[in-house]
């Protein structure tokens, strides 16, 4: 089965993604991109880093180094967080 990226935000959308890949055999590699993630998706995830969102290069090396052949995003990232260190 295909290798599956996840770029998770706030809520429980994520953790049912990741468990229903698992489910169907996929390796499930997590992106948390803010803080207040779940903490199930840590301890489920068959890999997990914790990586800001505004950090997309770092994301997409991770990915590629990951050889994640698949990407979703789910979950909430408020417009708090994208913009937090702008003003």
């Amino acid at each position: 089965m295909a290798k599956v990226g996840l770029i998770a935000g706030i809520g429980v959308l994520p953790v049912e993604f990741m468990r229903a890949a698992h489910v169907l055999g996929h390796e499930v590699v997590v992106i948390g991109v803010v803080p207040d993630i779940d903490p199930a998706l840590k301890a489920e995830a068959d890999a997990f880093y914790d990586i800001g969102v505004a950090k997309l290069g770092k994301i997409f090396k991770t990915l590629k180094k990951e050889e994640v052949q698949e990407l979703t995003m789910l979950g909430k990232v408020t417009k708090e967080i994208l913009f937090k260190g702008l003003t």
